[in-house]
């Protein structure tokens, strides 16, 4: 129920604060997003999550950080056959990582 919901809108809040440069901010949200749908074994949308995270570390400068979470996102979105959503994350990893200077994840 609640938990759910509140996972979902914690995503919704920190994907619109990324796109607004917050990056700090978003990360924060995704992060309480990844721990509330992590309770409910919603695999596909943690995996999201953990993607969308890790962007946010990327433009924070801490690729390192980074780099385990990407791995863990991506293996749950492979996991759920979530393939289309993961090229879409990779697209936008992709142009994180050039945007930071860095190598990219994977």
């Amino acid at each position: 129920g609640l938990q759910f919901y509140q996972g979902y809108i914690l995503g919704v809040l920190a994907n619109h604060l990324m796109k607004q440069g917050h990056p700090h901010r978003a990360e924060l949200a995704f992060r309480e997003s990844i721990d509330a749908l992590r309770d409910l074994e919603e695999a596909a949308r943690t995996g999201n999550m953990f993607c969308m995270r890790a962007l946010c570390l990327v433009a924070l400068g801490k690729r390192f950080e980074a780099a385990p979470l990407w791995n863990e996102g991506a293996a749950l979105l492979r996991r759920e056959s979530a393939e289309q959503l993961l090229d879409r994350r990779k697209g936008e990893m992709l142009k994180a990582c050039a945007k930071a200077g860095v190598r990219p994840l994977e």
